[in-house]
């Protein structure tokens, strides 16, 4: 049986001011490199414990005080219009994909409608996420593959902390503890407009 290595890192940005004008984005590409190695849960929210790709964002986001919403009552299958709802809920802001950047989060298909998401590392060479197939939060670099398959940017919540706030009548959803893993990951996000 062979052994499975987590990938290595992305190499440095060939750009080397590439988020050097956005401090949140060497943070939030901080939390999330310090997040790799853990476990692919579908719904995960648990640091260590289990997260998916939604998680890996959304928990990010949290540790940083720039949301405080959070959604696990999000079915397998990709529903672009309620997932995009609870990106807006959330805080999160569609962008040109021209304009994306380390720090922004990816969002990606595999088939037909967007299904998974990942955050740009430093000059767009690597990607972090949640990986169902590899079972944990791993980095790798944004080949031409993985590319072919982004359909769309979202760019974190701003970090004043108005987003994402606790709202009358949101229900969020249980706690997960995280189930086990292996099932493809899923999304908040839908394909841009034609």
């Amino acid at each position: 049986m062979p052994v499975l290595r987590s990938p290595q890192p992305a190499p440095a940005s060939p750009h080397p001011g590439a988020c050097a004008a956005h401090p949140l984005a060497h943070r939030i590409l901080a939390r999330a490199r310090m997040l790799i190695g853990t476990p692919f849960h579908h719904q995960g929210r648990v640091p260590g414990r289990g997260l998916d790709c939604v998680g890996l964002v959304l928990v990010i986001a949290r540790d940083l005080g720039l949301t405080a919403f959070d959604c696990t009552s999000y079915p397998r299958e990709p529903r672009p219009a309620l997932l995009f709802a609870h990106a807006r809920q959330a805080g999160f802001v569609e962008k040109p994909l021209a304009r994306a950047a380390g720090g922004d989060v990816l969002v990606m298909r595999f088939f037909e409608d967007p299904c998974h998401v990942a955050i740009a590392t430093e000059g767009l060479a690597g990607i972090i996420h949640a990986c169902a197939r590899r079972g944990r939060v791993i980095e790798h670099r944004l080949d031409r593959r993985w590319r072919r398959r982004i359909t769309g940017c979202l760019a974190f919540p701003p970090p004043d902390g108005s987003a994402g706030q606790a709202r009358p009548g949101l229900d969020p959803g249980p706690p997960n503890d995280a189930n086990a893993g292996g099932h493809p990951p899923t999304t908040f996000v839908r394909h841009p407009p034609a």
